[in-house]
């Protein structure tokens, strides 16, 4: 294994549910009432390539697709003041990079607002590689995030190991090679729904990271005694 990449939203940080009283509480100011299953579609998906126009059809809202992006980013910053790591992420990627192993993150959020987050949540200064949703003409699903992670990480998909939280982020990586992704999961996702999409192991943080860690491990062990 040459690297590992992150999804940001709901696997480094817990924004998924941020996202949802952003969401809730801009929808109740149109009186439309929020959807749980509405908004597990939309995970993985980047607001700026069709998911803001998918939120304004599906619940005819009177913004266009500018006016509603900035009202989420808007919403969203007032509610994410004090951003923290998910349990577990921060000890395992600087157990990572204690091994010389390559960080990366690729996220559906577009650079700015994604380098915010993981500013305030002192991540930002851990990644070899950081891929963002305005970088890639196609989201997640398409394999296209990944695929252009890998070729700047410089490494096989075969080498790789990948955690996703949602089934589009684990379809992405698989159709760009990836054998090994681990689903993470919060209160917003279903663990047979990414075990369908791909996912070789799913587990909630911190038992995920710790579960991962041990099999590194175990194999720079087996590596230093063969």
């Amino acid at each position: 294994m040459d690297a590992i990449i992150f999804d940001m939203d709901g696997v480094l940080i817990e924004t998924e549910s941020i996202y949802r009283e952003t969401f809730k509480e801009i929808l109740s100011q149109y009186n439309v009432p929020f959807s749980d299953d509405f908004f597990l579609q939309l995970t993985g998906t980047t607001l700026e390539k069709g998911g803001a126009e998918k939120i304004i059809r599906e619940f005819n809202l009177p913004l266009n697709e500018k006016q509603f992006i900035e009202k989420i980013y808007e919403v969203f910053d007032r509610f994410s003041q004090q951003l923290q790591p998910r349990e577990g992420v921060m000890e395992t990627i600087k157990a990572l990079k204690m091994l010389n192993k390559k960080v990366a993150v690729a996220t559906s959020t577009v650079k700015n607002a994604a380098l915010k987050r993981l500013q305030r949540t002192g991540l930002i200064d851990f990644f070899d590689v950081m891929i963002f949703g305005d970088e890639v003409l196609k989201s997640k699903p398409d394999p296209e995030i990944y695929l252009h992670t890998l070729k700047k990480l410089g490494v096989e998909g075969s080498r790789v190991v990948v955690f996703e939280d949602s089934v589009n982020g684990i379809r992405s990586a698989i159709n760009a090679g990836i054998v090994v992704v681990f689903g993470v999961l919060h209160d917003r996702n279903h663990p047979q729904s990414l075990i369908e999409a791909g996912a070789k192991y799913v587990q909630k943080p911190p038992e995920i990271f710790s579960f991962f860690l041990q099999k590194i491990l175990h194999f720079q062990r087996d590596e230093l005694y063969s």
